[in-house]
């Protein structure tokens, strides 16, 4: 299956501003990401504010519609006014320009959030820079620099906000051949993710764990995974996680005629 890549996906994408009391956060707060991103563009038509632009474009990159993102998440980087504003907005460029596969705008957006993170002093925020560093090292094919941001996110992060970074680990060990330690790795994610209702990231933890089982000839157990993540892809509009886990599903079949 080597068309298929592994989905990497950041934590705490808006842990650092509170979300504005409007009619659409409650479609945002629940998952509906495009309901949410429909009614925030609906705003900008009428109030074209920071938090109109950060959620429309935080909308897209839930959705992994990444490219869209961009023009929403630069007009909120120029109208941010606060370090806590930087903070978030930092984190979602560096998300977006790392899933479009630009290297120096990823690093360069990923370092802006760390310092900003160190200044306010928020653990969990730290936490969520250090990872993000870690996957862009990953990427970069440094594994060893990779682990140690990844281990500093763990130490700084809240049990509830480990998900991602266990999943994103067993993508490191995976790329590595350490078959045993990556398999440990997507586990924990998927544990982290049901006992903390993290749905979202459920579907792509779980379809990092079907293409692990591809790549060992766990087809069986490949097949029961791929088909658990697109109910949950298709639920949440995970774009691409839906069509990882097709493409998936189709070299499947190939592989047991």
């Amino acid at each position: 299956m080597k068309n298929l890549t592994l989905s990497l996906l950041c934590a705490g994408l808006l842990s650092t501003v509170a979300m504005a009391e409007d009619m659409c956060n409650a479609t945002y707060q629940a998952g509906n990401y495009t309901q949410s991103e429909q009614c925030y563009i609906k705003q900008l038509k009428t109030e074209r504010s920071f938090d109109n632009f950060l959620y429309a474009g935080a909308s897209l990159v839930q959705q992994q519609r990444y490219q869209e993102a961009l023009p929403y998440l630069i007009e909120a980087e120029k109208k941010a006014q606060s370090l806590d504003a930087y903070a978030v907005i930092y984190n979602l460029l560096g998300v977006a320009y790392s899933n479009l596969g630009n290297s120096k705008q990823t690093y360069t957006y990923y370092m802006k959030n760390l310092e900003v993170n160190l200044k306010l002093g928020n653990t969990n925020n730290i936490a969520t820079s250090y990872h993000n560093l870690g996957q862009y090292y990953d990427k970069e094919s440094q594994p060893e620099k990779a682990l140690d941001y990844y281990e500093k996110a763990l130490k700084y992060s809240e049990e509830s906000e480990k998900g991602t970074i266990y999943s994103n680990i067993g993508v490191l060990y995976d790329g590595i051949n350490n078959i045993k330690k990556a398999e440990e790795m997507y586990l924990k994610a998927i544990e982290n993710d049901e006992k903390f209702g993290k749905y979202s990231e459920l579907g792509i933890h779980k379809s990092n764990l079907g293409i692990f089982y591809f790549r060992q000839s766990r087809f069986d157990e490949a097949k029961i995974t791929f088909n658990e993540a697109l109910i949950i892809a298709k639920k949440v509009g995970l774009k691409e996680t839906e069509a990882l886990v097709l493409m998936g599903l189709s070299e499947i079949e190939k592989a047991q005629k």
